[in-house]
């Protein structure tokens, strides 16, 4: 994992690999060499996708950089706006969404990933529920056959479409409705 250590130098903490801890003369060297390799790691960790300040200070933890040069580092990239937990959560629940979960899944999601739940209530707000409904009712439209082939009876079939949806994150509501759908086009004949 090459984790860092951490070491004094002139009475300050920094980081340091530990095949370099002979290396540095003063602090300022080290800092700045610290400083360096956080932003390496970041750099490759932001080209894969958007990331969460929360992720982000995560992986400098893990990988043992110091709470100092990790605050430098983050209120860097906030500052140049390469680190925006508002733009992360809109993009995840456009990714989510178009895989097809429901808003659940996407609060639990993003509370894993560190966003605070007023950013999180902001967002899944603009959720539209007939698109939800619309993004639900597609994901049973691919199962029905399925369903249907599998099923002895049609509350076997309801109770399937509910643990999929609740899987997927759905509300009670949608879920409900999505079988109303169903019942009504007589899609279980």
């Amino acid at each position: 994992m090459n984790k860092r250590i951490i070491v004094i130098i002139d009475n300050k903490k920094v980081s340091v690999k530990p095949d370099e801890i002979d290396k540095f003369s003063s602090f300022e060297e080290a800092y700045k060499k610290a400083i360096s390799d956080a932003y390496k790691h970041v750099n490759r960790l932001i080209k894969i996708r958007d990331r969460s300040e929360y992720e982000i200070r995560n992986r400098l933890k893990d990988k043992g950089f110091c709470d100092a040069e990790i605050d430098y580092v983050i209120g860097d990239l906030l500052k140049n706006r390469l680190l925006n937990d508002r733009r992360f959560t809109k993009n995840l629940i456009e990714s989510y969404t178009k895989k097809g979960y429901g808003p659940f899944t996407l609060r639990k999601k993003l509370i894993e990933k560190g966003i605070d739940s007023n950013t999180i209530d902001e967002y899944l707000k603009e959720i539209d529920i007939d698109q939800t409904f619309e993004r639900a009712r597609d994901l049973i439209i691919h199962k029905i056959k399925a369903y249907k082939e599998k099923a002895n009876s049609l509350f076997e079939i309801y109770e399937k479409i509910r643990r999929y949806l609740f899987s997927r994150g759905f509300d009670g509501g949608t879920i409900e409705r999505v079988i109303d759908y169903f019942k009504e086009n007589n899609y279980f004949k």
